[in-house]
């Protein structure tokens, strides 16, 4: 079913990007299964439907969780240079501006 994404994981792996302990199969689908709930909540039309300040939230948490996790190394979020890193953090940071 996610045949593209376990490759890009086992790639990751095979690089020493990704823990070698990741089941890329299961790890797939896990993640999958994640952003597809994520993306239906988006886009219901009921109570439980995230507004866009909310969905981008969980989506940067969601990235910087995935990241840490996944990362055969463990970095400090304030010396990462990923360019999804500093996206979801400016999220955040321009949500926590609007709150105050």
């Amino acid at each position: 079913m996610n045949g593209k994404l376990e490759q890009a994981l086992r790639d990751g792996i095979a690089s020493g990007e990704i823990r070698a302990d990741i089941d890329a199969a299961a790890m797939a689908t896990a993640l999958w299964g994640m952003f597809n709930g994520m993306l239906t909540l988006a886009v219901r039309n009921d109570a439980f439907k995230l507004d866009e300040a909310t969905r981008d939230k969980v989506l940067a948490t969601a990235t910087l969780v995935l990241e840490a996790g996944l990362a055969a190394t463990q970095r400090q979020p304030a010396t990462a240079t990923s360019g999804r890193r500093k996206a979801a953090q400016g999220r955040l940071s321009r949500e926590k501006r609007k709150r105050s």
